[in-house]
């Protein structure tokens, strides 16, 4: 018995040993600190401050009257006063519009016939002519809504006071009678409709995984580079020697990045006013398992790096792939089966599946056991494989 207390004893303080280490390393290399502390405090901040908009307002977009009318004008400010679009310049000619909008000026054209005003007085559907920048979905998105609600908006008061005045009926009942179905739109999840709720869950999940990974690999590749293998050989001759190693060396990153973990989606979150719909511990409990298979992932990954540069080329290289992988940006049931798998092997992809549901949703722990689960999985089978390569390593040093 006390020769197993000896072990575990001994065994901790290996771990320990080898985390001290492994601070030193971090502390000591400008590189990685500067991904570790400034990285990690700086992106966030960046990315929250460029998105904390939400939704773009007054798009700047020109109106083409060629009705002149005074049903034309009511239409075109009532289109400036809607909080989508601003009219940023009127004509009565295409040619003296177009310049404008190649320029990039105005983001849009609304062209209002010369028959808009008769058609209406004669009961007849009018058509107004709405040219979009496509090129941006955020533009084109604003521009339809804005002229889709005021051109609604104009046609069912209209259609009140052509009820009003043939039925004698009160403005109430007119409004019934022209629209009897109401639609009540509930923005679920995302009550804004605003593009920084819909992004930076997603990303600041990424950020967390891109940087430890880089951190590491930049330390395996350094380590690599300099054959620096001294410090793992007094763990050689002993006992699961190679587990002390990976554990200790996890442990190092693990508490500065539940300290960054805890930054990101926790004080951003607070800060920015993201959706937030859990409590504290559920994302402390959620994020254990993802920091450790994403650190697990990295140990692994670094031991096969040659030299500082070739880590940083990689993983940077891995960044796009890794956010497209994660399923946030297109359905994942429109994807090739390869790509499917792919996703299954990166943590980012259940973190953010998970943390959607958890933080954005409401939903509890038990609703996101899968992903929990799938990330316990892959913390251990990197931790594993991470092991198995530092054996590897300390033979060949020994």
């Amino acid at each position: 018995m006390r020769k197993v207390f000896n072990e575990i004893f001994n065994g901790f303080g290996d771990m320990f040993s080898i985390m001290l280490e492994e601070y030193k390393r971090i502390f000591t290399d400008f590189g990685v600190l500067l991904l570790f502390v400034g990285a990690i405090l700086f992106y966030p901040l960046i990315y929250s401050f460029v998105y904390g908009g939400e939704m773009v307002k007054n798009v700047p977009i020109a109106i083409i009257d060629e009705s002149g009318s005074n049903l034309s004008r009511q239409f075109v400010e009532m289109i400036d006063a809607t909080e989508q679009l601003t009219v940023e310049l009127q004509s009565t000619n295409m040619l003296e519009v177009k310049p404008h909008f190649y320029s990039g000026d105005v983001h849009g054209i609304i062209v209002i016939p010369s028959d808009f005003s008769k058609n209406i007085k004669k009961g007849k559907q009018t058509q107004v002519n709405v040219l979009c920048d496509a090129s941006s979905f955020m533009f084109y998105k604003q521009m339809m809504e804005g002229a889709n609600v005021v051109g609604a908006t104009l046609g069912a008061g209209i259609q009140i006071k052509k009820l009003m005045s043939s039925e004698g009926i009160t403005a109430d009942q007119a409004l019934k009678k022209a629209d009897p179905i109401e639609f009540v739109s509930i923005a679920l999840f995302d009550p804004v409709g605003g593009y920084a709720s819909y992004l930076m869950p997603a990303l600041l999940l990424m950020i967390l995984q891109q940087i430890l990974l880089m951190g590491i690999g930049l330390l395996g590749g350094t380590i690599a580079e300099k054959k620096a293998y001294h410090y793992l050989l007094p763990f050689a001759k002993k006992r699961r020697g190679s587990i002390r190693v990976t554990l200790g060396k996890g442990l190092a990153y693990y508490f500065i990045f539940l300290v960054a973990a805890f930054y990101l989606l926790v004080c951003i979150y607070k800060w920015f006013s993201f959706p937030h719909r859990t409590e504290l511990y559920n994302i402390l409990l959620f994020v254990i398992p993802y920091i450790l298979s994403v650190t697990f992932m990295g140990l692994f990954l670094s031991t096969f790096f040659k030299n500082r540069e070739n880590a940083l080329i990689f993983l940077l290289f891995t960044s796009i792939p890794f956010l497209f992988l994660s399923g946030f940006s297109w359905p994942e049931q429109e994807w090739y089966a390869i790509f499917k798998w792919l996703a299954d092997v990166v943590p980012s992809t259940w973190a953010i599946r998970g943390f959607m549901k958890l933080n954005q949703m409401g939903a509890s722990l038990k609703d996101v056991s899968q992903e929990w689960f799938a990330l316990w999985a892959m913390a251990g089978i990197f931790f594993i494989a991470a092991t198995l390569r530092f054996k590897r390593i300390i033979f060949r040093a020994k």
